[in-house]
């Protein structure tokens, strides 16, 4: 069986990772030298740890969170989304409560004192609470944060030795029914695969442009399709915390997320609200410096309405994308 894997980042890299360990088939991965990672920090879920143990991460991991430069993760800190200096909630990992969310909120609705809408996690689940305080249980739910494209790299070099990986860009294809036959490639040759898979992030070059599969937008539901992202500086690394902090600010939120080297945020927002350059502003009155490099990154939010059609399957951005909140985009890859 030929598998043609058109995009790396840490789509690419994750499917070509999962085929090695899965199947006996010809794996091609193709990648343009032309396209440029977005390299923010990449905040995870627990989920995260049934692949890491799939393909074989797990004996490896004192090396992969070196290599990828990751930090762990036991929460997700939501700050100020109820109003203004509301403080933080928490979303807490792990599956043993201390009280049945039922009894929270009969607690909550009965006018006790001691108990609020930002105490929710920390009272039923104490991994809330180890978060905050900076400290980190082993034998406890995990994920990671971890630098995307070191990511990408990492799986490239420690588990995709037998990967075919070309650097081209794809400039045409061969349609036979509703499969592709093959991809041309801007260095003369053409690509034949059983299946094509699309990797190729918002350009959805194969679903999208090739395939002409419709796109569903989720544009009024959720307004929020661009962010402004940068690296700053840890402030002190020994306070580095162990989980993801959003924080809601006037016109979106802004993301935070604790690399070993750096910190990789982000401001969130719509377009429909703010002009890009106040929306950058916004973000660096947010940080207090603009000493730093910005990226800006339109997002498509929605969903191709099937991620599957012929021999193409689309994984990552190319099958569709709904806002970073709640760290969804390698879930669902």
């Amino acid at each position: 069986m030929k598998i043609c894997i058109v995009g790396g980042g840490s789509a690419g890299w994750m499917s070509a990772t999962t085929f090695v360990r899965l199947l006996d088939a010809d794996i091609t991965l193709i990648e343009s030298p032309d396209v440029k990672l977005i390299g923010v920090g990449e905040s995870t879920l627990g989920q995260i740890q049934a692949w890491i143990d799939l393909v074989g991460i797990r004996r490896d991991e004192v090396e992969f969170i070196r290599e990828t430069g990751a930090t762990l993760k036991h929460s997700i800190k939501f700050t100020n989304f109820l109003t203004k200096d509301s403080g933080s909630f928490y979303y807490p990992f792990g599956d043993k409560p201390l009280v049945h969310p039922a009894e929270w909120w009969k607690a909550m609705n009965s006018g006790n004192q001691d108990v609020s809408y930002n105490s929710y996690a920390g009272d039923i689940n104490p991994l809330a609470l180890c978060a905050e305080r900076g400290k980190f249980d082993q034998t406890a739910s995990y994920a990671y944060h971890f630098d995307a494209i070191k990511f990408g790299q990492y799986l490239r070099k420690s588990y995709c030795k037998e990967v075919n990986h070309i650097k081209a860009n794809v400039i045409g294809y061969e349609k036979q029914n509703e499969n592709i036959k093959n991809i041309k490639l801007d260095n003369g040759n053409t690509i034949e695969a059983d299946l094509f898979i699309d990797c190729t992030g918002f350009a959805s070059k194969l679903l999208g442009e090739f395939l002409n599969e419709p796109f569903i937008s989720y544009n009024d539901k959720l307004p929020n399709d661009n962010a402004w992202a940068t690296h700053i500086p840890h402030a002190n690394k020994k306070k580095m915390c162990p989980y993801t902090e959003c924080t809601a600010i006037n016109n979106g939120w802004v993301w935070n997320i604790p690399l070993w080297d750096s910190i990789g945020t982000g401001y969130v927002y719509s377009s429909k609200h703010i002009s890009h350059e106040d929306a950058k502003q916004e973000f660096i009155n947010h940080l207090g410096t603009d000493d730093c490099e910005f990226k800006h990154i339109p997002m498509r939010i929605g969903r191709h309405k099937r991620s599957w059609v012929g021999n193409v399957v689309a994984i990552g951005l190319s099958a569709g994308f709904i806002e970073p909140l709640e760290s969804n985009g390698l879930l669902t890859v």
